[in-house]
């Protein structure tokens, strides 16, 4: 688990590592630039084997700071360095006038050295850095340095740049929202702008907040013409790190390294496609320096080693009562294809037992397709409160439909739910996410129920979330997050809005809290991807429930809340990886859903072997605070 920083929780960070633990901020300014210049040359070695022409576009705060103290850095190591400086220099910050200075005196220093030569495939051999050499190539110990004003940049490119209409962006294939013409793409050499073979952006920083407008609108359109590998510090130039979107314009980067923690502006579209790769790098800002106010945005990065912990422990001493027994209404008549692919999904997911109830006119192929299920026909005299009895989570919604038996069955199970002695987990997907949008009735008993301790788990894609707030999608779109905190403050509900860059979120003791997710693909946007993850949601909702009964009267309602919103985000996360695993099968123009189930056993025993692994390794060096 990863924290997700605003720039306001990222600031305050900042400040309390340099102010109250005393961290000077030139040695985090220079981790930084060992950090992006580590990033870059494993991402691409094979751009440093030779005399390498680098561009650094400066703003003057402290993310030039940072931009100028990497520029440093690379002209030692024998390239020619171009730094694009923004503004007066009075107007510089503090760090970013030092870092400055600093350069130019190396610069000042070299100038006298040209005839020193290293080998260019072993120059970055103290850090640990394979880098190829260039067939016996030989590079200079210093190379060339040069500072260029917006004056001298503007002179230099004519000041002649096109800003393109989208209509003309669309009609000029491959350009960016701002070009140039061929003829006017000059840089301060006078040759091609594609000459650079590596441009990094470290104009803004996270603290932009108002659209990008003049030179630095200018700077952001000639960057993104330039044709060589182009990296961004901390975030792209342009991208909001509160939203994600696009503030006028942004710098389109190959790889993103942003300092200390996620910002959240780059795991929310736009943004994140704006980044490329993304490396989040340790720079000294840790956990501590948040002084007890921990971020209220988590995350995992798709990192093989997070799956062991996504599953609960499956004790060897168990019959499949252990494991949790799932009902799940879904399908109407004879339309059976949701209730098959959340049925199948809820068996996949290591769920001990499953009942579908279904319309009669499903029945033959549900017990065809499904045998392992038990199968009960929805009807006006369904016993919802014996089947009620029997389960451990619920999962209502897939396939359903909004007819007048669908809605009063969805009244019928909440007002059971709401009645029994032990609440149960609900897992609201589709039609039951539309029916409780229109219907105060449904709605109102959602509530109640969890305003009683109840946990109902909401999995929206972003028209039914609309819906279910009763906006528009614009309006949703435009603060997707505020939205989601009204809702979740307003209904009690642990809430998943699936996108492509899906978002969990649920009130902690009034505090909002959410996780991003960073798996999954493309191919994960077709028909019936929804329903398998209600079913995967079910299997985990009901074993996250066998596990609490266990600790029944000891666990608070704060912890059970949270242990719920764990188990939606571990979903979500399996799911987008179970989607990863199919599209490298099938690609992702060819998924389908049944394509995620299939990838399910593969997954899940890797998985397995994951945490066992992990388990032998707190047996014998201690626990790593991993386990659950």
């Amino acid at each position: 688990m990863e924290y997700i920083v605003d720039a306001e929780e990222m600031r305050r960070a900042d400040e309390n590592t340099i102010q109250y633990f005393g961290m000077p901020q030139l040695v985090l300014m220079e981790r930084a630039a060992l950090a992006a210049r580590d990033a870059i040359l494993r991402k691409w070695p094979e751009i440093f084997s030779g005399s390498v022409r680098i561009l650094v576009a400066a703003g003057n705060g402290n993310n030039g700071g940072d931009g100028a103290a990497l520029a440093r850095l690379f002209f030692l190591a024998g390239h020619d360095v171009t730094v694009l400086v923004s503004g007066q220099e009075a107007k510089y910050s503090s760090a970013m006038k030092k870092q400055m200075e600093i350069l130019k005196k190396y610069g000042d220093d070299h100038t006298g050295r040209k005839d020193e030569f290293a080998d260019g495939g072993n120059r970055y051999k103290d850090h640990g850095l394979s880098v190829p050499a260039d067939s016996g190539q030989k590079v200079k110990a210093g190379g060339n340095l040069r500072i260029l004003t917006d004056e001298e940049w503007k002179a230099k490119t004519g000041g002649n740049l096109r800003i393109l209409t989208d209509e003309e962006r669309e009609a000029e294939a491959g350009q960016n929202l701002q070009t140039l013409t061929d003829e006017r793409r000059m840089s301060e050499t006078g040759k091609s702008a594609g000459d650079y073979d590596l441009a990094v952006d470290a104009l803004f920083g996270i603290g932009l907040s108002r659209e990008v407008s003049g030179i630095y609108r200018e700077k952001i359109a000639w960057l993104n013409q330039l044709s060589g590998k182009k990296a961004a510090l901390d975030i792209p130039s342009g991208i909001s790190a509160q939203d994600g979107s696009v503030l006028g314009c942004a710098f389109r980067a190959d790889l993103t390294i942003t300092f200390g923690f996620w910002k959240r502006g780059m795991l929310l579209y736009p943004g994140r496609e704006f980044c490329g790769e993304r490396k989040v790098a340790d720079i000294g800002i840790t956990a501590e320096s948040f002084q007890g106010e921990y971020p209220a945005g988590i995350t995992l990065d798709k990192k093989s080693e997070v799956t062991g912990e996504m599953l609960l422990s499956r004790s060897p001493d168990s019959h499949k009562g252990s494991f949790g027994k799932v009902l799940l209404f879904a399908g109407s008549a004879g339309t059976p294809g949701a209730a098959l692919l959340a049925g199948e999904a809820v068996l996949r997911s290591g769920a001990g037992m499953l009942q579908i109830v279904s319309p009669a006119e499903n029945r033959e192929i549900m017990i065809t397709r499904l045998p392992e299920a038990m199968y009960q026909v929805l009807a006006e005299d369904t016993d919802w409160e014996k089947l009620l009895g029997w389960c451990d989570a619920v999962v209502i919604g897939p396939g359903i439909g909004q007819g007048r038996l669908a809605e009063q069955s969805m009244e019928k199970i909440l007002t059971h739910m709401s009645e029994m002695e032990r609440q149960k987990p609900v897992v609201l997907d589709a039609d039951g996410l539309n029916l409780a949008a229109s219907s105060g009735r449904l709605s109102g008993l959602i509530k109640a129920y969890t305003a009683m301790g109840g946990i109902v788990i909401m999995t929206p894609h972003m028209a039914e979330l609309a819906r279910l707030l009763h906006c528009g999608m614009q309006e949703l779109q435009s603060a997707r997050l505020k939205n989601m905190e009204r809702f979740v403050r307003e209904s009690g509900a642990v809430l998943v809005g699936k996108d492509a860059a899906t978002v969990v979120g649920y009130a902690d003791k009034g505090v909002f809290r959410y996780y991003i997710n960073q798996t999954g693909n493309s191919g994960m946007a077709t028909a019936g991807s929804g329903d398998v993850l209600s079913g995967i949601m079910g299997a985990m909702a009901a074993l996250t429930a066998v596990k609490l009964n266990r600790k029944a009267g000891k666990e608070k309602e704060a912890a059970v809340r949270e242990a719920y919103f764990r188990t939606a985000y571990r979903a979500v996360y399996l799911h987008g990886l179970a989607g990863d695993k199919a599209a490298e099968k099938s690609g992702e123009i060819s998924m389908k859903a049944g394509d995620l189930i299939g990838a399910l056993p593969e997954l899940l025993r890797e998985c397995t072997d994951q945490r066992r692994t992990a388990g032998v390794q707190r047996y014998f060096f201690g626990d790593t605070g991993n386990g659950n």
